[in-house]
């Protein structure tokens, strides 16, 4: 996996977690509901944390979704977008597009990580967007 895949599957680490987190609040609701309990403190410092996580996961979907609007190539912004940002398989993002699952993961996934590798440059734990916009910096650091 190089740089730039690294970079763009941050989002899938939280993605999880906050699938986890919810799935685990819904119980812990559940709990409270049978015990008759209304409010609970750490259930509260729960929903903070839940609430963190999908703040944190909102910015990195907004970083790569402004690095991949940048590719110029629509099937390789669309693999991109359903892969990354949709967290789709890859045999879904296949039958979506009407290719064969070996076409999406050799072939376009390869030139479409190659198109957005023009759009940013990726530095030791920053990357930038290029093309003449204002240069954004991004840490790196979780992935």
């Amino acid at each position: 996996m190089n740089k730039t895949e690294e970079w763009l599957r941050r989002g899938w680490k939280i993605n999880d977690e906050i699938q986890f987190l919810i799935q685990e609040r819904r119980n812990f609701t559940e709990f409270l509901g049978q015990c008759g309990a209304v409010e609970n403190r750490e259930f509260l410092n729960y929903e903070k944390t839940l609430n963190n996580r999908i703040t944190e996961l909102c910015k990195i979907k907004n970083e790569i979704a402004g690095a991949i609007g940048r590719v110029e190539d629509v099937q390789c912004r669309t693999l991109l977008t359903l892969r990354y940002l949709s967290f789709k398989t890859w045999e879904k993002i296949a039958e979506d597009m009407f290719y064969s699952d070996y076409w999406i993961r050799k072939a376009l996934h390869k030139k479409a990580l190659k198109a957005l590798e023009k759009t940013i440059y990726l530095q030791e734990d920053k990357i930038t967007l290029t093309k003449g916009i204002p240069s954004v910096k991004m840490n790196l650091s979780g992935v």
